[in-house]
């Protein structure tokens, strides 16, 4: 608009035929002039008008993500607390068809060399995590998870599991076995990244 404008004026310009004619030509330029500034002034105010609704849904889409964030702290909290009294066992074997009884006799091994006086009634479930069976492509095999009764054993287990480094079991296929907390995803992923941070820190004060 503003550019067909100007045009219009350069036409007329060049087709300005004697001077007589110069006052109104100059008045009507004026009057072209003057729609010409209305026009960017109204573009400017629309501009500044956009600008704050830009920033107006800037900040809810702020208070959106903050909010959702902490729902999803909240809805990890809960799930982790449902999974207070679980612990996972990794390193065992496992074998083509393998029962929960076969399962859970390997892991009272397990159990039993970190506690002796532990039985099999204190675990409510045992059962093993989705997976293949460990192949020479899968390096592998599925982790177990167990719960137990009474939170005061599974701590006990979980305090005591270094015992496992020197631990030795009826079993000989059995021999690298790590015992970890039953994160949820998002504490996993909080876990990595503070071992990876103090990984860094570590390795930048060695190098200093």
């Amino acid at each position: 608009m503003i550019s067909s404008q100007l045009n219009e004026m350069k036409t007329e310009l060049k087709n300005l035929g004697g001077l007589k004619d110069l006052p109104s030509k100059f008045e009507s330029f004026e009057n072209q002039l003057s729609d010409i500034l209305n026009e960017i002034t109204t573009i400017g105010s629309n501009m500044d008008h956009l600008k704050e609704e830009n920033a107006q849904l800037n900040k809810r889409n702020r208070d959106l993500e903050e909010k959702n964030a902490k729902l999803d702290s909240q809805l990890n909290e809960i799930e982790q607390y449902g999974r207070r009294q679980n612990l996972e066992i990794h390193g065992i074997p496992m074998p083509d068809n393998e029962t929960n009884a076969e399962v859970e006799e390997k892991v009272l091994q397990v159990l039993k060399s970190i506690d002796t006086t532990i039985t099999k009634y204190a675990i409510n479930v045992v059962h093993r995590l989705r997976g293949k069976p460990k192949t020479d492509q899968n390096k592998t095999c599925p982790g177990i998870i167990l719960r137990f009764i009474d939170k005061k054993n599974r701590n006990n287990i979980y305090s005591s599991r270094k015992r496992l480094k020197s631990a030795e079991f009826d079993d000989p296929r059995i021999n690298r076995v790590f015992i970890n907390e039953n994160l949820t995803s998002g504490k996993k992923t909080l876990t990595c990244s503070s071992q990876s941070k103090n990984k860094r820190f570590t390795l930048e004060i060695s190098v200093d």
